[in-house]
């Protein structure tokens, strides 16, 4: 398990140190060292990056709009908070997603035009529930079959027999000759 860092906006500002996993958590969002995402909650879009000095991952308390606003205008040292260009695409998780009009086709690709690939988001629906979560915001409901492909090239959809929707890792720049891979973008 990887050692946390909570930065609790509490009065005192104290740390805790917990074991969790990266991402959405109940009330907040963990952000591993080194690591960023781009986060939407009470109607304000921030990325976050955690460069702090313990090399440990932060905790971003998200259960009220008071909360987020105090930890966006007081992030802690090391801790960088930007805006973010709105969405042009379709907004799942946090992340500016698209759906290219031809297979073949990278993220890097098919983001060039909206501020580039975000390596975060690919990560994020790299499993059945987020992947599900991105084609259904762009095809409606989608029943069976889901499939995780294994081929490294993260959520896609299959162009060619039962058009199923595979997930599996994935970088921006992998591409699949008849998939069209959901991509996340800067906007």
């Amino acid at each position: 398990m990887t050692a946390w860092l909570i930065f609790a906006l509490i009065s005192v500002g104290s740390l805790k140190l917990v074991t969790a996993a990266t991402g959405a958590v109940t009330g907040g969002y963990e952000i591993d060292s080194g690591q960023n995402a781009t986060i939407s909650a009470h109607a304000v879009t921030k990325k976050v990056t955690n460069n702090h000095a313990s090399g440990l991952g932060i905790y971003i308390p998200l259960n009220s709009a008071t909360e987020w606003a105090t930890y966006v205008s007081n992030a802690p040292a090391g801790v960088t908070v930007e805006d973010v260009a709105s969405c042009g695409g379709v907004s799942v998780g946090g992340y500016c997603w698209y759906y290219p009009g031809v297979a073949n086709q990278s993220c890097d690709t098919v983001c060039s035009g909206h501020g580039g690939c975000v390596d975060s988001g690919i990560t994020w629906s790299n499993d059945l529930t987020n992947c599900k979560a991105v084609a259904s915001a762009f095809f409606g409901a989608i029943g069976d079959p889901w499939v995780d492909g294994g081929l490294n090239y993260g959520c896609w959809k299959s162009t060619v027999g039962a058009q199923a929707v595979y997930f599996g890792s994935g970088t921006c720049s992998a591409v699949y000759g008849f998939a069209k891979r959901f991509c996340s973008c800067a906007n």
